[in-house]
């Protein structure tokens, strides 16, 4: 079945996730306009793991026997995509400036100074 509303979303809220990594809403001046635009842009994750968790088990769902089998082709594909773009990210993104900078992956300094 063919959900175009849905990959509408997906295409808008793909951009929201380019305005994050950009760092365009935290230019604009007007304080309640930022604020608005942020707390929209930010929507964008969470509808993401919304979608593929809707998708993922909708297909569990209407075939029970397989649903190990599903999720587990579900995983791999998510495992290569994240692969991929994390060795795009690093090598294009993080290598043009002189190195591969790792700085917004510690998260276990972000989680020990909570």
């Amino acid at each position: 079945k063919n959900y175009n509303s849905i990959d509408l979303t997906k295409f808008i809220l793909s951009i929201f996730v380019i305005t994050i990594h950009c760092y365009i809403v935290p230019t604009i001046q007007q304080p309640l306009l930022r604020d608005i635009c942020m707390m929209i842009q930010y929507t964008a994750v969470p509808l993401f793991f919304c979608f593929t968790g809707y998708f993922l088990f909708r297909r569990v769902l209407l075939a029970p026997e397989g649903a190990k089998k599903n999720i587990k082709r579900a995983w791999l594909r998510f495992g290569k995509l994240y692969l991929i773009w994390f060795i795009i990210y690093s090598v294009i993104i993080d290598g043009q400036g002189g190195g591969v900078s790792y700085t917004h992956l510690r998260a276990h300094e972000t989680l020990a100074n909570l």
